[in-house]
């Protein structure tokens, strides 16, 4: 529903999804300097994409009917 409301214009539905942006990317530079995670853009960038890849696919599964695989 709230996918649908902000393709029609930005509602501010999804405003709070980014207030974490102060937690997570410290979380995400102690894990860059053990190795865990190899990619070494910047903590806060790597945050903003995890959070649009995972509205992104939670706009999928709701436009597929809750099925991640619609074409198989």
């Amino acid at each position: 529903m709230s996918s649908k409301i902000n393709l029609d214009g930005n509602k501010g539905s999804f405003d709070d999804t980014f207030v974490a942006d102060t937690w997570y990317p410290n979380p995400i530079k102690q894990c860059q300097s053990l190795g865990i995670i190899r990619n070494t853009l910047d903590p806060k960038k790597l945050y903003f994409l995890m959070i649009n890849f995972s509205i992104g696919l939670g706009y999928q599964w709701c436009a597929n009917e809750g099925d991640f695989f619609p074409c198989l």
